[in-house]
């Protein structure tokens, strides 16, 4: 997916003492050869955003993954590293950045091909600068999503992801009412199929399966988790009927991932016996070769005394099911559900000490 390393486009947070240490450098971005590689290089190379160093590390990932681009897609994902860190490099005054960035925007707008990346950038912008603190915040940002959601330019998933995850935020912590969600998700469908929608047919018909994948995991849904597990079977969603279920979108590479790990194990230990499970999937692992993908995982799951069950994305795309994170609409990692008896979500930020007041709550 393009929007996955970009500057604001996952709530992925990075804790002080792993922003400052330095990863070791794992090989020379002269020698990578694919964009994942790329990717990897930058990843390893990652210290803190927003400061000068990793912002030109950065604009060096994109210069070389245009180098290498085959497809509009890499070559999209190219653009946005180099628009995130010029832009970054822009505002922090760095000289000659500003330039670069005129520049860059009169290119990227002559090529319709790839210019969705300067509208995309443009709506993060306002999803960044959006503050939903009352009704009033929360009906104008509807209708200028809207707005957005006409243009002809921008990518209309991405409007649809990151406008919804904004309204699923407000909801949650201001509203405090789960059918202001439910409200909203049945205006955005309404307005996608009305005739004030200048989108085009096959156009509307993605952003409304979006919208469907992106409901699957509100509050109130019913989850059917499928899947192959670390061993290649089929996982097993209806075994857990009859229990409350912790279901973890993860990935071996996160670090605020990670640290919920010693919660969960304590939860698992505490209250397994009386009927509560936990399911780790694990998405957007990196790499091209899926035995070592898995290899990966399970040597992380080892080291880190997971003992709960597993499911690979790697091995249920193998297997010709679609990718959990893309089906499920996921956006961040570690994204935590917590799944009722009748596999009904009921919490959808399950995390930290909020999940474990609720687990004392259900399993007394």
């Amino acid at each position: 997916m393009m929007i996955l390393f970009a500057f604001g486009l996952t709530t992925l947070p990075v804790s002080g003492q792993e922003a400052n240490a330095p990863k070791a450098q794992t090989f020379s971005l002269d020698d990578a050869k694919t964009v994942a590689a790329v990717e990897k290089w930058y990843q390893d190379s990652f210290t803190r955003l927003y400061t000068l160093g990793p912002l030109q590390i950065r604009l060096q990932a994109g210069e070389k993954i245009l180098e290498i681009a085959k497809t509009d897609d890499e070559k999209k994902k190219g653009y946005q590293f180099k628009l995130e860190a010029i832009s970054a490099l822009a505002k922090a005054g760095e000289e000659g950045a500003q330039e670069d960035l005129d520049k860059l925007t009169k290119e990227l707008e002559a090529d319709e091909n790839i210019r969705s990346v300067i509208y995309d950038d443009q709506f993060q912008k306002f999803i960044n600068q959006s503050r939903l603190q009352n009704s009033n915040d929360f009906r104008t940002f509807k209708n200028e999503l809207k707005t957005w959601l006409n243009k002809p330019f921008v990518t209309h998933q991405f409007v649809v992801r990151s406008g919804l995850q904004k309204a699923k935020t407000y909801v949650q912590t201001v509203a405090k009412d789960d059918e202001e969600l439910s409200k909203f998700v049945r205006e955005l469908v309404d307005y996608v199929k009305s005739s004030e929608s200048t989108l085009a047919e096959n156009v509307k018909k993605d952003v409304l399966e979006q919208i469907e994948s992106l409901t699957l995991t509100l509050q109130g849904g019913d989850l059917k988790l499928y899947g192959k597990t670390l061993d290649d079977k089929d996982f097993d969603w209806n075994s857990l009927r009859g229990k409350y279920v912790i279901v973890k979108f993860t990935a071996t590479w996160c670090g605020p991932c990670k640290l919920e790990i010693p919660g969960l194990i304590s939860a698992y230990e505490k209250y397994k016996e009386k009927g509560l499970e936990i399911v780790s999937v694990y998405i957007w692992e990196r790499g091209d070769d899926t035995d070592k993908i898995v290899e990966n995982v399970k040597k992380f799951v080892k080291d880190e005394n997971i003992s709960w069950r597993i499911v690979s994305e790697a091995l249920t795309e193998k297997a010709g099911l679609p990718k959990q994170g893309e089906y499920y609409g996921i956006q961040s990692v570690p994204t935590i559900l917590l799944i009722d008896k009748d596999g009904k979500i009921i919490d959808t930020v399950a995390r930290g000490q909020h999940l474990q007041e609720k687990l004392a709550e259900l399993l007394k």
